[in-house]
């Protein structure tokens, strides 16, 4: 005799409806044991993983967050985040808090005082602006200005 069980899954799977015995949000053209290896059902998007059960980064873009089955955002990164799940923040240093997507490089510079591809660097004392590279050659500095009186 044949498991009910695993007869009540078939028909599931053979008519695309949802399978309430194995996951739910999979797409259902999988084999047994199921698992979501084609991605998940529309309606669930901003869900990943083998059974479609585990959220995608609040750091994907748009709005509702979308990823592939693996939890790579697929649109790209809301601002100030970076990385595959978009679960980089950007350094507080770069201008405008934007960084490059894939390695978090700051994408229209630092803020006065900082240096580096990440502006996670320290200009050095008295200097407001350098340079990005690895020197961080001053471009600019603090004006100071010392009065002495000779005694007038």
């Amino acid at each position: 005799m044949t498991n009910p069980v695993y007869v009540a899954m078939c028909v599931h799977i053979r008519f695309k409806k949802e399978n309430r015995i194995g996951p739910s949000k999979c797409y259902q053209s999988q084999s047994r044991p199921v698992t979501c290896t084609t991605g998940c059902i529309d309606g669930y998007k901003g869900t990943f993983g083998n059974y479609c059960n585990e959220t995608c980064s609040t750091g994907c873009l748009p709005g509702k967050s979308t990823c592939d089955r693996d939890g790579r955002c697929t649109v790209g990164c809301i601002n100030g985040r970076y990385g595959n799940n978009c679960d980089g923040k950007c350094s507080t240093g770069c201008y405008n808090g934007t960084c490059n997507r894939n390695d978090g490089s700051c994408i229209y510079g630092c803020i006065s005082g900082k240096s580096g591809p990440t502006c996670t660097n320290d200009c050095s004392k008295n200097c407001i602006i350098c340079s990005q590279n690895e020197n961080k050659k001053c471009s600019q500095c603090f004006l100071i200005m010392i009065i002495y009186n000779n005694g007038n």
